[in-house]
């Protein structure tokens, strides 16, 4: 039955798309036809290839680095769990830590797609490589365990448990593991994306059986207990189960995909109500994909709802002028976004997916204003998440004024941004354009060709967007037939759209659905020019009009900084008012490369606008202070006065701790009756009732430090706790409400004898009996001697 299943399968496997099953074409011969309705189709990765451009330089470092990893040492601890001799060393990062195996799946999904992009072998021998020995590991699990495979610390430690009843998470970890299910989520769709890309049936069979083993996992859990299990982060297995379901027909697996409902998650978003502030925003965004896909296979108005409310709320309430959301991966308030601006804002895995959810509600519906969104996500965060030389990628996206991005390594730092980093630069084709019947949608202006193999017709894109307003379209192949080119109408636009067709100017631009619709007879030759005016303009945070970014049409400009600034001299200041024309005052402006400078604008430095993308190595500034200038007078003082105190504090400071995920890792947080949480995005930490926190900072072997503690204005009542260096205490505290609704610092000295000659010390804070150490809002480490 198994192999049948495949055989009819591989039958359909040009016809789907994975990474989030998208619709490619129609009558699509399913296992299990989707029930749900759909408005337009993708292309095949194989039918749109990019032209020279700066997505064709990403794509092509992108590929360099997939060819300098080797699979074996990805496959080290697949190898040695498995009891099979191991072929390579280990990977640094993540791959040696906990969380091991996450980043072959996001390998195997972008060799898969550069295969089906290039059609370069090199990417499809490592893909039948990986994923035959992944069936070599799979084959020497028994028991319990029979269908599995990973390379997960533990795994059947932690899976036995699972299978036995026994269910403990905080979060982040199950039964002691690191994310267990996110990780295996990678590999579930890596394997999925093998098969749909490349034609690897025995990709599906391996995926098939671990679907079996989590089948069959699953059984043995009642619903209470699954959804004990969904409080640790799982990725998008409701996706999968989708996917996979739809793929076999195998209804097993479309119960499995109900079971991963998560209703503390789910169900208020079902009301409409959102309680995402705080909230980790890359363990909710995957399981909104799931409730995407759900709602395409099984036609649930109830899950599309959810995922369209969700993309409505996160667009519109919770995202950065780049397209990204969060800090320190967490959601921020509701239309709050100036008191958020970090070195880790804007996780770029959250904007990967975000592109995955905006792709799919667009093709259910047709609507530009996902396309809007996109091409401003796609630019300003999947773009210039890369470095352009290196082909390295960030995990955030730095807000902080005076910061820089902080680029991986090729080896050593396999993040979870650098598992979908890989995947970002291969699929840039995948966007720019839709078809329905005799429809054509052109949603992106990148240059590039398509082979619409369904009306025998080949369309060249030649353009230099953003750096020109315009692009230009030619039916380079193609008998004469009918067909409607639809163009998407930018929100954006300084003034309206031009469109000309063979040299003739139109008018009366019919328009639907934010796109401008061209109906009529085309044949090889004819050339349509579309202009797309844009300016220089600033869009202000939404909770503060004076906090503002620089933009051209969709590009975000990043203010780069001299080097030879006063390195915390962070915070630019425009002086204007607010009918100012920029480009009027730029004293110098090259619109073929979108930069910009000015000494004319700003208080404090030169304004040197480049959009982000370009930015590599350089410190920059993206929201700015803009004031008129009877306003700056008068903040002025106050201004420089909050700016001396935290260059004072910065200009002190050895080591800091905030209290989430990978601070606390870095910082080995241990603790007993300790709970952590979110304010306002400011992540906290307490421990009640005689329980304590405790956590390693860095000396750099001085003798003349304090620990500066943030706490919350309004906590009081009930707080009493001592705070010890090495076992020894150096302060009993007793919080207070203090009326305002404001985080504020208190500064402890340390003995200088509990500093001496050590590299590091332990902070504890322990509760008194029936009281609350904290919250404590993050710890830094500063001298006592700001003139040392």
């Amino acid at each position: 039955m198994r192999k049948l299943i495949i055989a009819l399968c591989c039958a359909a496997a040009g016809h789907v798309c994975a990474q989030s099953f998208y619709p490619v074409t129609e009558g699509q011969k399913f296992a299990a036809t989707p029930r749900g309705e759909v408005a337009l189709y993708d292309f095949p990765l194989k039918d749109v290839a990019l032209t020279d451009g700066v997505f064709r330089n990403a794509m092509m470092l992108d590929a360099k680095w997939l060819l300098d990893l080797k699979p074996d040492r990805f496959l080290h601890r697949f190898h040695k769990f498995a009891g099979l001799p191991v072929k390579g060393k280990i990977y640094g990062g993540w791959e040696s830590e906990n969380v091991s195996g996450h980043t072959l799946g996001h390998y195997l999904s972008a060799c898969s797609m550069q295969y089906a992009a290039t059609q370069d072998v090199r990417f499809k021998e490592i893909v039948d490589y990986t994923v035959s020995e992944l069936a070599k590991c799979q084959a020497h699990y028994t028991g319990v365990m029979t269908g599995y495979v990973g390379g997960i610390p533990e795994q059947e430690r932690i899976f036995t448990e699972i299978s036995e009843g026994k269910l403990y998470s905080s979060g982040f970890d199950l039964n002691g593991g690191w994310v267990p299910l996110y990780t295996q989520h990678k590999l579930f769709a890596g394997l999925m994306d093998a098969y749909l890309h490349t034609g690897n049936k025995q990709a599906l069979d391996v995926v098939c059986k671990l679907a079996d083993w989590m089948v069959n996992l699953s059984d043995r859990l009642t619903d209470e207990q699954f959804q004990q299990m969904l409080q640790c982060e799982f990725g998008g297995m409701n996706d999968s189960m989708y996917v996979l379901y739809t793929l076999t027909g195998d209804e097993r697996y479309l119960k499995l995909a109900g079971r991963f409902y998560h209703k503390a998650v789910l169900d208020p978003l079902a009301a409409r109500q959102d309680r995402l502030n705080g909230m980790h925003a890359n363990t909710i965004i995957p399981k909104i994909i799931g409730c995407a896909t759900g709602s395409w296979v099984t036609a649930s108005d109830s899950l599309y709802d959810i995922a369209d409310y969700f993309w409505h709320t996160v667009v519109e309430h919770h995202s950065y002028a780049n397209g990204g959301n969060s800090n320190f991966e967490r959601f921020t308030p509701v239309d709050e976004i100036s008191e958020h601006l970090s070195s880790n804002s804007t996780e770029t895995c959250n904007t990967y997916n975000m592109l995955k959810l905006s792709k799919k509600l667009f093709a259910f519906t047709a609507d530009s204003r996902y396309m809007d969104y996109y091409e401003r996500a796609l630019y300003n965060h999947i773009l210039a998440s890369q470095h352009s030389k290196t082909g390295m990628v960030v995990y955030y996206l730095n807000h902080l004024n005076g910061g820089h991005k902080a680029f991986s390594s090729p080896f050593d730092a396999f993040w979870c941004c650098v598992g979908t980093g890989l995947e970002n630069h291969v699929k840039y084709g995948e966007a720019i354009y839709n078809h329905t019947g005799k429809k054509l949608y052109v949603n992106l202006f990148i240059p590039s060709t398509l082979d619409w193999e369904d009306e025998n017709v080949r369309i060249e894109q030649h353009t230099s967007f953003p750096f020109t307003d315009r692009t230009q379209l030619r039916i380079a192949e193609g008998r004469k037939k009918r067909f409607s080119l639809y163009i998407r109408k930018p929100s954006w636009l300084a003034a309206p759209l031009e469109v000309e067709v063979n040299g003739e100017r139109l008018s009366d631009l019919k328009e639907e659905k934010g796109y401008v619709v061209l109906d009529r007879k085309w044949k090889a030759g004819d050339v349509v020019d579309v202009r797309l005016p844009m300016k220089l303009e600033t869009v202000p945070a939404p909770d503060k009009e004076e906090c503002r970014v620089f933009m051209y049409g969709p590009v975000l400009l990043a203010n780069v900084l001299a080097k030879d600034r006063d390195p915390l001299d962070s915070d630019p200041v425009i002086v204007a008012d607010r009918s100012t024309d920029y480009m009027q005052l730029m004293d110098k402006a090259d619109l073929s490369r979108l930069e910009f400078v000015s000494d004319r604008l700003s208080d404090n430095c030169r304004l040197n606008l480049r959009p982000l993308f370009s930015v590599n190595d350089e410190d920059y500034a993206l929201y700015m202070n803009f004031f008129t200038p009877a306003r700056w007078k008068a903040e002025k003082v106050k201004y420089e006065e909050r700016k001396k105190r935290e260059k004072e504090i910065r200009s002190r400071m050895v080591d800091e701790i905030r209290f989430e995920m990978q601070s606390e890792r870095d910082h080995r947080l241990v603790g007993e009756k300790t709970n952590a949480g979110m304010l306002n995005t400011y992540s906290w930490r307490d421990a009640v009732d005689g329980g304590y926190f405790e956590f390693e900072m860095s000396t750099q072997q001085r003798t003349d430090l304090s620990l500066l503690a943030r706490y919350w204005g309004r906590d009081g009542g009930n707080r009493s706790f001592r705070i010890e260096v090495d076992g020894t205490a150096i302060a009993e505290v007793t919080l207070n409400d203090t009326g305002k609704n404001e985080v504020y610092e208190v500064e402890y000295p340390i003995p200088a004898d509990l500093l001496e000659n050590k590299d590091k010390i332990k902070i504890r804070f322990q509760a008194n009996p029936r009281q609350t150490a904290g919250g404590v809002f993050g710890c830094r480490l500063v001298r006592q001697n700001a003139k040392d």
